[in-house]
């Protein structure tokens, strides 16, 4: 109790001390990995001329057959202007996004941030602590990072009640992270965001597969992080990623057993907090020739408690593999993961010109796949129990006018929780933009047909739900 006493005391202090303060509201909600790097990106811009490929990876406007192209040109000539960028074939469009997060000159960081916000509404007064509560303290040089992160929500009385914190060294061959991390791998059957990509507008899109890596756990989202050590140490075409963690989790039980996890992240109560101990561990092997990159994963979890559902298992290893090869000028990219005899696997094709892109993904989750850690690409961001096929098409036909389209169908093999019999379902979206000057309109509408369980007039029964969203938006760059 002392030591959280302290250090809520250094952290409120050297908020004081801090220059600038820039807090958007939604900082203190789920913010995903992609809007913290990107936040990061915005006071320390990546150099184009000696980012190191996997920082560029997670842009997420950059294919990696374009950020071969900026590989490739800046070893022949300095990059110092965005139309030597756009004569390699990255649109206009792409490089008005990256703007804010790319420079052509380096320079030395030491950075300090401290952020708090503190806030209270008039209807959680009735609660026994009213207060909602959110800091994040950072330091940041060129070769290390230290970081700390606390939470607590209206009714939670420990100031502390969620908490991240890592210390981050890298140089050229290492990368290790110490406390909170979190891993992605492969195409996420294993390891992935929950806060992650999915379906989206960019319909084409694939930066999903891009790349490995360990990074710090910055989120305020409560629950599946990794807690202990996890390095990365590079060996010319060789990366080895070895981790391991011991973290607590929040679950509902019924007879001492897990009934499922609260990850709404509000706790009233000590008894449901950090009830059931999760330890995993685990090794991958990445190798990356010229066109195609190769990878293996082995992980072994083990939850403290049993599940109440008797076809979950509390103790597992998995054992993954992916392939991402663009010998043939597109890429092909599959994983397939076995856990205690369970396979799954998802796969696709992208190919076309810089104008007319195609995307199409497969899928295959059988129900209890062991989906904690993992988000691949699904209808939700639980993927257990699904197949399914996604087509995207992203096109120019004109100058200044870009159009995006998918498809996407699957259903549920299984019975689920509500759903006593197999379900499928379908969606469908399209999406105009137009740029003329500094004036952007877009329009997009999405059509949604699934089978679920539905009460209506006194009668529950599964039913087709049909839902139409459509939105119109116009944007001026006055600046």
């Amino acid at each position: 109790m002392r030591f959280k006493s302290f250090l809520f005391l250094c952290l409120f202090g050297s908020f004081l001390s801090s220059q600038e303060i820039i807090i958007p509201d939604e900082e203190t909600y789920y913010a995903s990995e992609l809007v913290e790097f990107l936040q990061k990106l915005e006071e320390e811009p990546l150099n184009v001329n000696t980012a190191k490929p996997e920082s560029l990876y997670k842009l997420p406007w950059l294919e990696r057959q374009e950020i071969k192209k900026i590989l490739i040109l800046r070893e022949k000539e300095k990059i110092t202007s965005w139309q030597q960028l756009q004569n390699i074939g990255i649109d206009e469009y792409e490089l008005q996004q990256l703007k804010p997060y790319l420079t052509f000159q380096t320079k030395f960081v030491f950075r300090f941030r401290n952020q708090l916000r503190l806030e209270m509404q008039e209807s959680d007064l009735q609660n026994p602590s009213s207060l909602k509560y959110y800091q994040k303290f950072q330091v940041a040089s060129s070769d290390f990072r230290f970081g700390f992160l606390t939470q607590k929500d209206p009714g939670e009385k420990d100031i502390f009640d969620f908490y991240s914190y890592y210390l981050e060294f890298f140089n050229d061959n290492l990368h290790a992270v110490i406390g909170k991390y979190r891993l992605t791998w492969g195409l996420g059957l294993a390891f992935a965001s929950k806060l992650g990509f999915s379906k989206t507008s960019q319909t084409s899109y694939t930066k999903f597969y891009n790349s490995s890596y360990i990074d710090p756990y910055t989120s305020s989202y409560e629950i599946w992080d990794l807690q202990g050590v996890a390095t990365e140490y590079r060996l010319d075409k060789v990366k080895i990623t070895s981790f391991a963690s011991y973290s607590q989790l929040s679950a509902n039980l019924s007879d001492d057993k897990i009934t499922s996890f609260n990850s709404s992240g509000i706790h009233l109560n000590s008894q449901s907090k950090n009830n059931v101990d999760e330890k995993l561990a685990g090794m991958a092997l990445d190798y990356n020739l010229e066109n195609t990159i190769f990878g293996l994963l082995a992980v072994y979890d083990k939850f403290g408690k049993k599940f109440y559902d008797e076809t979950l298992n509390s103790e597992y290893s998995l054992l993954s593999g992916y392939m991402l090869n663009e010998k043939l000028g597109f890429p092909i990219f599959v994983e397939v993961a076995n856990a205690n005899g369970k396979l799954a696997a998802v796969g696709g094709i992208r190919f076309g010109s810089s104008h007319f892109k195609h995307l199409f993904i497969a899928r295959y989750y059988p129900k209890n796949f062991p989906t904690w850690h993992g988000k691949p690409f699904a209808e939700k961001s639980n993927f257990d129990n699904e197949q399914g096929f996604y087509y995207g098409l992203k096109l120019y036909p004109i100058q200044n006018l870009k159009l995006n389209f998918y498809f996407d169908i699957w259903k549920h093999a299984k019975t689920n929780y509500w759903e006593k019999m197999p379900t499928s379902g379908s969606e469908q979206f399209a999406m105009l933009t137009y740029k003329y000057g500094k004036h952007i309109w877009r329009f997009s509408l999405k059509n949604s047909n699934e089978e679920k369980y539905k009460s209506f007039a006194g009668i529950s029964k599964i039913r087709d739900v049909n839902s139409n969203n459509f939105s119109l938006k116009w944007r001026q760059n006055v600046n």
